[in-house]
C-alpha cells in the first residue's frame, strides 16, 4: 500500500471518528441537560425516518439527531475505509485487489439494500 495513500486513510478515518464521537457526546449532553425522557427521545426517533431529516436535526443541535448522526458515521467507517482501499488499488494499477475490494462492496451492499426491503 502506498504510504502516502495509508497515512490520508488514516486521517480521513480519524476525522470521521472524531466527528462522530463529537455529536454522540453532545447529543447525549442534550439529552441530560434538556431532561428529555426516554419516552420524549422514542417519540422524536419515530419522526427522523430519511437522513435528511436527521440532518435538519443535526443543524437545530437535536439531541436524538444528534446520536443518530454519531452513530451512522460510526457505522460508514468501514464503508468510506474499503472506498479508499479501492482508490488506493486503483492507482496502484493492482486489479486483482481492486476486483476483491469491489466484489465485498457489492456483497456488503446487496445485503444492505435486501435488509431493507
Amino acid at each position: 500500500m502506498n504510504p502516502r495513500a495509508q497515512q490520508i486513510q488514516k486521517r480521513v478515518l480519524q476525522c470521521m471518528l472524531a466527528v462522530a464521537m463529537a455529536a454522540l457526546v453532545w447529543g447525549l449532553l442534550r439529552l441530560k441537560l434538556d431532561g428529555t425522557t426516554y419516552d420524549e427521545a422514542r417519540s422524536v426517533l419515530e419522526t427522523l425516518r430519511s437522513p435528511w431529516a436527521v440532518m435538519h436535526g443535526v443543524l437545530r443541535s437535536e439531541p436524538v439527531a444528534l446520536l443518530i448522526a454519531g452513530l451512522s458515521l460510526i457505522i460508514l467507517t468501514p464503508a468510506i475505509r474499503l472506498l479508499l482501499l479501492v482508490g488506493d488499488f486503483f492507482s496502484q494499477r493492482d486489479w486483482l485487489y481492486v476486483g476483491m475490494s469491489l466484489l465485498v462492496g457489492a456483497i456488503v451492499a446487496v445485503a444492505f439494500f435486501l435488509r431493507l426491503h
